[in-house]
């Protein structure tokens, strides 16, 4: 991978180095050895990290954005990190799919817009799928029509702030596609940490300092 401008690849794999499997706090997850963690924070958050424009994956069907690091510093190196929502809903969410907007002169990702399927209302209908638009993100969440990772680090600071409750709630509706037993579920401070950690260590680290909630 040569770091020159006219190159903007994005990463898409199916599984990241970290997350919480349940909505539970001390329900967390790391899924990949802490070399190949700390490999690929080095090398998309610092080496490439003006040629990889975006990172993607998925595998848990949450509707998420994490911009993990070691640690929650300010200097830490950080890859922002989109996670997509899925048609199979074997993780209490329902169905969506994305369509995702790349701006053509930059190659960065600029916007999306998810579409979802309401499973109570189709079971209702008997088996009729009807889907329709949930929300674009450049509209759910105002701001620089642009993803990175400046931007989600400014968004995560108003979703955990006590300040700008509607973003938090609108975040939360999202994140398993509308599904109703999750709505009222989630930890600001659990979800904060996940989002900007990459390791167990790290996590458990950052809700030390989270002065909210805690641990249990």
């Amino acid at each position: 991978m040569s770091n020159v401008s006219m190159s903007s690849p994005c990463c898409l794999s199916r599984l990241d180095p970290f997350r919480p499997v349940a909505t539970n706090v001390s329900y967390v997850r790391q899924f990949w050895f802490n070399n190949y963690t700390q490999l690929f924070l080095e090398s998309i958050g610092e080496t490439y990290r003006d040629t990889v424009v975006c990172t993607f994956f998925a595998h848990l069907h949450k509707d998420d954005f994490h911009v993990q690091s070691y640690d929650d510093s300010s200097d830490a190196a950080r890859v922002n990190i989109v996670m997509f929502p899925s048609i199979s809903p074997v993780y209490e969410n329902n169905p969506a799919y994305r369509m995702m907007y790349f701006n053509p002169s930059g190659w960065y990702l600029a916007d999306y817009t998810q579409y979802w399927m309401d499973l109570v209302l189709a079971n209702m209908r008997k088996g009729s799928a009807i889907w329709s638009k949930q929300y674009t993100f450049s509209e759910a969440y105002p701001g620089e029509q642009r993803i990175d990772t400046n931007r989600l680090l400014a968004l995560w600071r108003d979703i955990v702030s006590l300040n700008t409750s509607s973003v938090w709630q609108t975040y939360t509706s999202h994140r398993q596609v509308y599904f109703a037993n999750t709505l009222n579920s989630y930890s600001r401070d659990h979800l904060y940490c996940i989002a900007h950690t990459a390791n167990v260590s790290a996590y458990e680290n950052c809700r030390n300092l989270r002065p909210y909630e805690p641990m249990s």
